[in-house]
């Protein structure tokens, strides 16, 4: 690590800003958001789901009911106010 010592001090700055540009990311909500219009955009969208991909969406809805209509409620309200 001494051996570096006189590099990491000379390059300290130009260091620390390269690492901060790459911890800058993009936002993951807003690249999700643009590949959703990207896949609805497209023609003749074909969705394939098995009966048991059903069953399982079915089961799931089924097991978190409450939590939804109550997250659907808030949604609606939050939008109700802007």
């Amino acid at each position: 690590m001494m051996k570096l010592q006189p590099f990491l001090q000379e390059n300290k700055e130009r260091i620390q800003n390269f690492l901060l540009d790459i911890c800058e990311v993009q936002d993951f909500y807003e690249t999700l958001e643009m590949d959703n219009y990207v896949a609805l955009s497209r023609q003749n969208l074909e969705l394939q789901i098995t009966l048991n991909e059903v069953y399982a969406t079915h089961e799931l809805i089924q097991k978190h009911t409450e939590e939804l209509v109550s997250e659907a409620c808030l949604q609606a309200s939050y939008a109700n106010t802007e």
